[in-house]
């Protein structure tokens, strides 16, 4: 059992980890309308972001190496829930060139090394329509979780396993490389904070706290406006757990491309079946 199988039977149920999809969510919502388009979760842990992806009309794929993260994925969505679950690698994606309208992921090519997270955005663009859109998200650099977690990523004891952390500037280079359109950075904190979280990892083995601290309605209110308002700013860009960005896929050669601004496909777009290949990141 790798790293992130071990990870993912841990706990008992999906409810029993931390949701991660609610930045994304934002970013996709504020692109466009998405009714009746293809749209898959690379790395999609849990499936939390099958709810919205469902809410918005869209046909979700959620896709993940480990068996476990897809059982999990089970437990929120059974057959006949219109998510289609399949295990995959993330450097060989099993569709089929231009084919998707959205891709998007979190807490996944910061667990990879060297030119491998470049190496999974560019397969990521090989899947996506000529405008179709690219939404990722990394943990900043300049944030306390990065601070305090860099021992226990040096001695293999960080729950996450591997795990770069990326200042503005470093993802910006990245994102560079793959000449998008249209992009844009978006960032937020965590909720609830890291010191909750850290004082309910800490008295995990004599009481369990909730996932969420309790709150005034009014108290909860103003920090989901705060949260809001500040999403593309650069305080949050800066000073954020979590910073990422959307792009839209350019039409790399006209005189060949039939598929932008064509409507939804009814087709389903894999081409291997969803059957797994063995990942380069095993070794995490």
């Amino acid at each position: 059992m790798n790293h992130w199988d071990r990870f993912w039977a841990s706990r008992a149920t999906a409810d029993d980890f931390y949701s991660q999809h609610e930045r994304i969510e934002r970013a996709v919502r504020d692109i466009r309308a998405w009714q009746g388009c293809w749209a898959v979760e690379v790395g999609s842990g849990t499936g939390s972001a099958g709810n919205f992806m469902l809410e918005l009309g869209m046909k979700p794929i959620l896709l993940d190496l480990s068996q476990h993260s897809l059982d999990k994925c089970r437990q929120r969505f059974h057959v006949g829930s219109g998510v289609s679950l399949i295990r995959g690698d993330v450097f060989q994606l099993p569709f089929k060139s231009e084919t998707l309208d959205l891709i998007f992921h979190q807490g996944l090519i910061e667990h990879f090394r060297n030119q491998q997270p470049q190496e999974i955005l560019h397969e990521n663009l090989r899947v996506l329509k000529p405008h179709g859109w690219l939404v990722v998200d990394v943990p900043q650099t300049f944030h306390i979780q990065s601070i305090l977690s860099r021992p226990l990523i040096w001695m293999g004891k960080w729950f996450a396993g591997w795990q770069t952390y990326y200042t503005l500037p470093q993802l910006k280079h990245l994102v560079e490389s793959l000449n998008l359109e249209n992009v844009r950075y978006f960032g937020a904190w965590m909720n609830p904070s890291f010191f909750y979280r850290a004082v309910r990892w800490a008295f995990k083995s004599w009481f369990m706290l909730p996932l969420f601290p309790p709150a005034s309605r009014t108290i909860g209110h103003w920090r989901h406006a705060i949260r809001h308002h500040l999403f593309y700013s650069p305080i949050v860009l800066w000073t954020g757990a979590d910073i990422g960005f959307v792009g839209r896929n350019p039409i790399r050669n006209p005189k060949e491309t039939t598929t932008a601004g064509a409507a939804p496909s009814t087709q389903p777009p894999t081409q291997y079946g969803g059957s797994s290949s063995k990942s380069r990141g095993d070794d995490l």
